[in-house]
């Protein structure tokens, strides 16, 4: 799903009150905090953030070594699934040392 189709489909969950999960949620966001409500987001609408903190660095050194990474392209989020998998699974091994 490319960046207008997800944006338009995640506009239309948002303006209808159904997919409202949670109200009164605080929040900080840019220094300023908030009240905000929390949405019922189906996954398909999602795209991975490349430079998440646990993964981040080895998506870096991938994109510089490879070239960048979409994560809106399928071939790229399998890549970027990758790493998010080894790293998880190298933190479970390190936890069962």
């Amino acid at each position: 799903m490319n960046a207008i189709t997800r944006k338009k489909k995640l506009n239309e969950l948002k303006a209808n009150e159904n997919n409202i999960a949670m109200t009164g949620i605080p929040l900080t966001y840019r220094g300023e905090a908030r009240t905000e409500k929390v949405y019922k987001i189906p996954l398909d609408y999602l795209i991975y953030n490349k430079y998440n903190g646990r993964i981040g660095s080895d998506v870096l050194s991938y994109e510089k070594q490879n070239g960048d990474l979409n994560p809106e392209k399928d071939s790229d989020r399998i890549i970027i699934e990758g790493e998010w998998t080894r790293v998880k699974y190298s933190q479970q091994t390190c936890w069962s040392i």
